[in-house]
């Protein structure tokens, strides 16, 4: 894994000399199209085939995470919706409209955390 670094001073104490940090160096984005064509080296399906079950998983786990369920993705990891909202002083009290934040949380898999600790990584200058 690329990693570049990158000089930082402490927000808290500006007098102390700036520290440098890794930080990932971006390789860009893999799209649901390299994912098929990386599939199929490990499969007999066309890229077609392969870019078809990829699309149709997007929709099936969009269903179930509107419906309010997990999506565990085999050894990868799991996906999950997080509100956040203002607290009320009862459930009477609450309205939808003090939900102020939705975001998606991955957690990923044992194996998969396992797979990143175990990387080795490559300064790049």
């Amino acid at each position: 894994m690329k990693v570049k670094l990158i000089q930082r001073s402490n927000p808290l104490d500006k007098t102390q000399a700036p520290k440098y940090y890794a930080h990932m160096e971006n390789e860009g984005v893999a799209d649901l199209r390299d994912l098929s064509k990386q599939v199929t080296k490990y499969s007999s399906l066309s890229v077609g085939d392969i870019s078809n079950v990829l699309d149709n998983l997007v929709d099936a786990a969009s269903l179930f995470l509107l419906m309010g369920r997990g999506v565990r993705l085999g050894n990868l990891g799991m996906l999950r919706v997080v509100l956040k909202s203002e607290g009320a002083d009862s459930p009477a009290a609450f309205n939808t409209k003090m939900i102020h934040s939705i975001k998606l949380k991955f957690t990923p898999n044992v194996q998969l955390k396992k797979l990143l600790e175990d990387t080795s990584y490559e300064v790049v200058r």
